[in-house]
């Protein structure tokens, strides 16, 4: 659940670009922050209202969050009923710490567009940050309504429910996001956690294999050349133990070295 560049949330290529477009990431914004990058900086006078955004969003996604927001601004006084720009000056404000005016552009930008899916998953996403989950759910449920389709507005959805406690409902959202996309790895990794916090130990080790997948706080998979250990019998054979996340978990699973000592030949 962790915060990215891109407004709220890291964002993979295949997400849906948090610009509203609807199109994936990297058929947007992603594609345009190559044609910025390699295009000499042109004075804003002579770019279009457009290409003022699509280069604020390039700014944004950068981290030049002064650059992004003073390119939404200029454009907005060509066109100051741009539910787009007024989106993303949102986000930009959001990054910069604040908050109620990040809400209230990205509430002007769903009055603009109140059908546009993207624009209620961005603000809910802020309002979720901010702990406003009853807010937060209004509006991720507007957007799963909007765009069934989407898996990463269902995995949005079960995050606010599962910061509220109510995880049996989390489960089913984040059980849609993977109808939706099989190999999603955050959707795994949060809806492994409720399985195991609900004793389903089985279920939620399987999903917990995509922790290494996932675009959020990835854990770092190391190289090791040999196999991993897959439950099998461990007699006469060799088992290397490394930790893999924080001080916390690696104490609770060495309660299990006792186990595996015994059962292989040597445990390292």
């Amino acid at each position: 659940m962790g915060q990215g560049k891109f407004g709220i949330m890291n964002i993979g290529r295949n997400a849906p670009c948090p610009c509203g477009s609807g199109k994936k990431y990297k058929q947007c914004c992603a594609s345009e922050q190559k044609k910025w990058a390699a295009t000499p900086v042109r004075k804003t006078q002579s770019l279009s209202v457009e290409q003022m955004f699509q280069h604020a969003a390039q700014e944004f996604s950068s981290g030049r969050l002064a650059a992004a927001e003073a390119l939404c601004r200029q454009a907005l006084q060509r066109q100051p009923r741009n539910a787009a720009l007024l989106n993303l000056l949102g986000m930009v404000e959001y990054q910069n710490g604040r908050h109620d005016k990040a809400i209230l552009l990205m509430e002007q930008a769903i009055r603009l567009v109140p059908e546009n899916a993207f624009f209620h998953s961005n603000l809910g996403n802020v309002l979720q940050r901010l702990q406003r989950f009853d807010e937060a759910e209004q509006h991720f449920r507007r957007a799963t309504a909007l765009r069934p389709d989407i898996a990463e507005f269902q995995y949005n959805l079960g995050n606010t429910l599962q910061y509220r406690g109510e995880d049996r409902a989390a489960m089913e959202c984040h059980r849609r996001a993977l109808e939706l996309k099989p190999e999603y790895a955050n959707a795994h990794c949060n809806l492994s956690m409720l399985l195991r916090a609900a004793g389903d130990l089985a279920a939620g080790w399987a999903h917990n294999a995509y922790r290494f997948q996932r675009e959020i706080s990835p854990i770092l998979m190391r190289p090791f050349p040999h196999p991993f250990w897959q439950g099998e019998p461990l007699t006469g054979k060799t088992l290397l133990v490394w930790g893999e996340q924080g001080v916390g978990d690696e104490i609770l699973f060495a309660s299990v070295l006792p186990d595996v000592i015994r059962a292989a030949k040597r445990v390292i």
